[in-house]
């Protein structure tokens, strides 16, 4: 049985069976030639995805507060949380000497 698979799988009917299927065959597109794909350089000034990463990055902006603790890097684990409440303890002190 093994043997006949194998021939099946090398001689390519095992997906492929030699008699066609009863489905009509597929006709030719009426367009008389394929349509391209526009170019970059097509001319168009337009850009949705750089004009979501401006918003985005906008909306960010006005969203972020001055006083933002934890945005360093290795602030992860317990020595991030230590760094973090010593960064807030020393804003929130000198938050308290200016007024």
């Amino acid at each position: 049985m093994n043997g006949d698979i194998e021939e099946l799988v090398l001689s390519g009917k095992l997906f492929n069976p030699p008699s066609r299927s009863s489905s009509p065959t597929r006709s030719r597109s009426p367009s008389p030639s394929p349509v391209q794909w526009p170019t970059d350089d097509a001319g168009y000034d337009y850009d949705s995805d750089a004009e979501r990463r401006r918003a985005l990055e906008a909306r960010i902006a006005s969203q972020q507060q001055n006083d933002s603790i934890g945005m360093g890097p290795g602030r992860t684990g317990v020595k991030g949380v230590i760094r973090d409440r010593a960064e807030a303890a020393s804003l929130a002190r000198s938050k308290r000497a200016r007024r």
